[in-house]
């Protein structure tokens, strides 16, 4: 099963200059809870902007870049290929980002863990908008954190309609 996870804020901005524009580390917390010993996927540049695999994890990067090589992570070449390989698996896989592999994933999808930011970053790269009608959400925590000087909420939606 594929799913999503993701945080973004009022306009779905999800990264800005190839960093994370907040810092919440009950968000992060809740990353690490969610997908360890899982797969993740991500594209080269979500790759970069982490710096190194994600421990626990089975990290695969996916790079046009034939010659790319990078210790501890699976280097992809075909979205396709991790689409028929996860798309109807037992196993829960983790589309990590950035943006255009969110595009790309998006319509495979079955649930999204999303970390709502209620405030507005700025940035260059977005979450793709979702449909409302297909999605329910089934979840809601409020995060919680003194120190963070923004309200955000910890959403989980599932896919109401089954379209793969």
């Amino acid at each position: 099963m594929l799913s999503i996870i993701v945080a973004h804020d009022r306009n779905r901005v999800i990264g800005c200059h190839g960093k994370l524009p907040w810092s919440i580390p009950q968000d992060l917390k809740r990353l690490k809870a969610v997908t360890m010993g899982k797969t993740i996927i991500m594209g080269r540049s979500t790759f970069e902007s982490i710096g190194a695999a994600l421990t626990g994890r089975r990290n695969i990067v996916i790079s046009k870049d034939h010659t790319l090589s990078i210790e501890n992570v699976e280097v992809v070449h075909e979205i396709d290929q991790l689409i028929d390989q996860f798309v109807h698996s037992d196993e829960e896989c983790f589309v990590f980002g950035g943006q255009l592999i969110f595009e790309k994933f998006l319509p495979y999808v079955q649930k999204i863990y999303l970390t709502y930011i209620d405030y507005s970053f700025r940035g260059d790269r977005f979450f793709p908008v979702m449909e409302e009608l297909e999605w329910v959400l089934v979840k809601k925590e409020n995060g919680e954190d003194v120190n963070i000087p923004f309200e955000y909420t910890f959403l989980t939606f599932e896919r109401r309609i089954n379209n793969v």
